[in-house]
């Protein structure tokens, strides 16, 4: 900054600066005609900009301001078919292990968390059916 006393007499002292170094997407000279402002575009959703947009980041490679990395998804499906090698006998009790499955989920994208969704159909080809006897006509009540 320089301060030189060749003003009006008014405002004697003249005082300049250099403008400053803008970086980081910023814009203007810190003047009242050109505020220093990030350089951004307007939001064109509906939603709420303070409840739901994500944060700005700033590259110190390129000196741009980054927003947060755009959302997609990605579908990968497989089917598989197990048989049982003999009958299973009805069980005994109410929670019987009869089979386990595993899966390897790897997750493409580096910067969001995944979520992985595991189908498991049974089908069952044959059961047992108790065996029950009609209601004697004696014990309906009035």
């Amino acid at each position: 900054m320089q301060v030189g006393g060749n003003g009006s007499t008014s405002n004697p002292y003249v005082i300049s600066a250099k403008p400053p170094v803008t970086g980081c997407g910023l814009t203007g000279d810190g003047t009242a005609a050109a505020p220093l402002a990030a350089h951004v575009g307007t939001w064109p959703y509906a939603c709420d900009l303070d409840t739901v947009a994500g944060s700005v980041y700033c590259d110190p490679a390129s000196g741009e301001l980054r927003g947060d990395p755009p959302y997609w998804a990605d579908f990968q499906g497989n089917q598989t078919t197990t048989l049982l090698s003999t009958p299973l006998q009805v069980p005994a009790a109410e929670q019987v292990v009869i089979d386990t499955i595993s899966v390897d989920i790897t997750n493409p994208d580096p910067c969001r968390r995944a979520i992985g969704l595991l189908f498991r159909e049974v089908d069952r080809t044959s059961c047992c059916r108790r065996a029950r006897a009609p209601w004697p006509a004696s014990t309906a009540t009035t």
